[in-house]
């Protein structure tokens, strides 16, 4: 009886130390797999596309339109990306209105965004939320209305922005991603409101 519970003890005391370097080791292969991640693409591209639709006064008299921009973002941590980007949107004019032609919309931005994704590092599939500030050169084409000639108008502004997406893992390096923003640029009058709906890939 004494030589069965010395050896029952044996094995017990040989699976737990098993047990625990299968831990170990499993910690290692997770520490490598995320530092070597991080190692190959600490700096990350941006490219994006999608429409945009203005809310607010401009509604009225713009269509929807579209966008696209580019970036670089750095990780800060597996969480958090800060990305430095350029974005150009553009909206016709509903030329039904009054007879005119020309006077499109545009919005030029160059701006910071923080962006922190929610959920485990190893999900295909994770969520994030997002902000960001700049400036946005906003400007007005010239309108043409028969032989009158109406010039256009710009300003540059400060603009804030806020949004939630989704991204999609495809590989360490790769991921393609889906957001919805709301965009406010402080024009003197009224303010340029939108909401842009973008796909886009980070590289």
């Amino acid at each position: 009886m004494k030589r069965l519970t010395i050896t029952l003890l044996i094995l017990i005391a040989v699976a737990s130390a098993a047990q625990a370097q299968m831990r170990v080791q499993r910690a290692q292969r997770v520490g490598r797999s995320y530092r070597s991640e991080r190692a190959v693409s600490p700096i990350n591209g941006y490219l994006d596309f999608g429409v945009s639709t203005l809310l607010g006064n401009y509604s009225d008299q713009w269509n929807t339109g579209f966008h696209g921009g580019l970036g670089v973002g750095y990780a800060i941590s597996p969480e958090f990306d800060l990305i430095f980007k350029m974005e150009y949107h553009n909206f016709s004019f509903d030329d039904n209105r009054y007879d005119l032609r020309g006077g499109s919309l545009s919005s030029l931005m160059f701006g910071v965004d923080g962006r922190y994704e929610l959920g485990s590092n190893r999900s295909q599939v994770r969520p994030f939320m997002m902000g960001g500030f700049g400036l946005a050169n906003a400007s007005i084409g010239d309108f043409r209305q028969f032989d009158a000639y109406y010039p256009g108008s710009d300003e540059t502004k400060a603009y804030v922005e806020i949004g939630a997406g989704l991204t999609f893992r495809n590989s360490y390096r790769t991921k393609m991603f889906v957001s919805v923003r709301y965009i406010s640029v402080a024009l003197d009058g009224d303010e340029l409101d939108y909401v842009p709906i973008t796909l886009g890939v980070m590289f």
